[in-house]
This record gives C-alpha cells, structure tokens and sequence, in this order.
C-alpha cells in the first residue's frame, strides 16, 4: 500500500546502480521494491531510466487495480542493498561524487544505492539524488548479483 504525507500517496522504493555485467561501458538499475530494470549509459541516465521506468510499471498497475507491491524483488537482491547499506560509504552529493570521478578517471568498479519515491498523485518520481551510499572498492566484488 502506498504511504501518505501531505495528501498525496507516494511509494518509497530503493534502486540499486551498477556496471552492467554483459555490456561494457553501460550501467544496470534495479529498482528493489517493484523489481524493474534499466540500463543507462551513464549512473545518472540509468537513474533517470529505471525512474521512468518504475513509474510506468506503477501506474499500470494502479490503473489496472492491481497491487504494485507483489512485483518485490527476490531476496538475494535485498540482500545486496543490506550490504551496501552496512559496508558502504555514504555519498552526500551524488552529482559531486560522479563529477569527482569523471575528473579523475577513475574506472574503478561502483555499486550505488539511491533511494527515490513515486508520486501517485502524477506519477512523477522524486529522487533525492544528492544522497546515495556507495560500496567501497575493497567490497565490490562481495556484492556481485
């Protein structure tokens, strides 16, 4: 079921964004909480594609009367949101962090997780994307899907 705050009914959901495992170069986000998956070409762009994907998904679903919330991601999935939640680094500016290491070229494989919530009212996803939490390097390899 959907929360309310302020009249309005939103879902909290979490994604999490990592390189893709088939295609270099491209990055995979799984949205946790209705088990949608995107790819970008960039952290920001798979966000932005997982987002609007999300939001379609829900609003079909409100449309068709069914529950949103039965398409839950398996567990081993939750599983690696609690380890990047627990082993993690959190990123108070996410656009500051990406910026950081285009500059350096860091190529360093990143696994993030970014909280965001869709709005029900006009399906519109909110991401708060100056926050997120990263996997440190030493761990990245620990949370492979």
């Amino acid at each position: 079921m959907a929360e309310k705050i302020l009249g309005r009914d939103f879902y909290l959901c979490w994604a999490i964004i990592r390189p893709a495992e088939d295609v270099h170069g491209l990055w995979t986000a799984h949205c946790l909480d209705f088990d949608v998956v995107s790819q970008g070409e960039s952290v920001k762009q798979a966000i932005e594609m997982v987002l609007d994907a999300t939001s379609m998904v829900v609003m079909d679903d409100h449309l068709r009367k069914a529950n949103p919330k039965e398409r839950v991601a398996p567990a081993e999935f939750w599983d690696d949101l609690r380890r990047i939640q627990e082993e993690g680094q959190r990123i108070d500016d996410l656009d500051a962090f990406l910026a950081r290491r285009a500059v350096l070229n860091v190529n360093e494989a990143v696994i993030l997780a970014v909280p965001f919530a869709i709005l029900l009212n006009h399906m519109e996803p909110v991401v708060p994307v100056s926050k997120a939490t990263r996997l440190p390097s030493f761990a990245t390899d620990q949370i492979a899907c």
